[in-house]
Parts: C-alpha cells; structure tokens; sequence
C-alpha cells in the first residue's frame, strides 16, 4: 500500500528524478503546480508518463478552485468562483460547476481535486478566502459545497 504522501515537483515532464522519488518513497502520487503545467495536453501526457514509468496509478491532485485559483492558464473553463456561487445561491449551478470541472480534470488524468474550499467567512477581513468561500452562512456553505463535490464526483 502506497505511503500517504503527495510531493510536488519541477518542470512539465516525467523526469527520471521525479520517478524515482516516488518509486524510492511509495508516494501516493504528486501535486500539480502552475509550474508543472503548459497545456490540458502536455499535462495528460504527463501523468499518463509517471504512472507508466512508476508502474501504478497515482492520486494526482491540483487545487483548481475556479475563480481566481486556476493552475491552467487556457484549455480549460474558466468557471465563477466560489463567491460568485454563493451569491447565486443555488446548489444546482455550483453541481454544474463541479460536474464540468470534474469532467476536464479527469480528462487529463487528475483524480482529486483539492476544492472546493469550505470555509465560512467571518465577520472580519480574511484576505486569504474572501472570495474563495460561498459566504457567511455555514448551511448555504454546507450546501453549495456539497453539491460542488457531487458535481466532480460524478467524473471520478
């Protein structure tokens, strides 16, 4: 059974040192990071890469919130924030969202999503979440969120 650890790691590619980190440490899989991305493309071909060098599947995680946290820079939808869908306020719009985010990222090979985030914002100024959170409501967070997550996990 693979160690539960994620490492992130330099470059676009598939490099021997990369490969043998994960094979030496029996990582679970790795963390995608702008600087592991150039297109949708080059990053299926990356994973399809590790895994087969590795010689297993790996978690391939990315935090890829929507919003202004996006790690693609084009090839992808550029889908409302978590802001945006709390201010809709409807559990349907933010299943699309994730549906169609769930459906991009599995086509490239990620399989676990780091998103949505599910903090409440508080009464005062947090400039690390503001407008990554659905809002102030823990019950509408709760929903949203809930229903965000069904939306990806209906693409693996």
């Amino acid at each position: 059974m693979p160690s539960p650890f994620l490492f992130g790691f330099e470059g676009t590619t598939a490099s021997k040192a990369t490969v043998r980190l994960l094979r030496e440490t029996d990582a679970a899989g790795v963390l995608l990071l702008a600087r592991n991305i150039a297109s949708p493309k080059q990053v299926n071909r990356l994973v399809r890469d590790l895994e087969q060098k590795v010689g297993r599947r790996l978690v391939v995680s990315i935090d890829h919130e929507g919003g202004w946290v996006l790690r693609f820079t084009h090839g992808v939808t550029f889908l409302p924030g978590n802001g945006a869908l709390g201010r809709a306020g409807d559990p349907e719009l933010a299943r699309r969202a994730g549906a169609v985010m769930g459906r991009e990222l599995a086509a490239m090979g990620i399989n676990f999503n780091l998103a949505p985030v599910l903090d409440v914002l508080g009464p005062g100024y947090n400039p690390g979440i503001g407008i990554r959170s659905f809002g102030r409501c823990p019950e509408l967070v709760g929903r949203l969120g809930a229903a965000f997550i069904r939306g990806q996990e209906s693409h693996g």
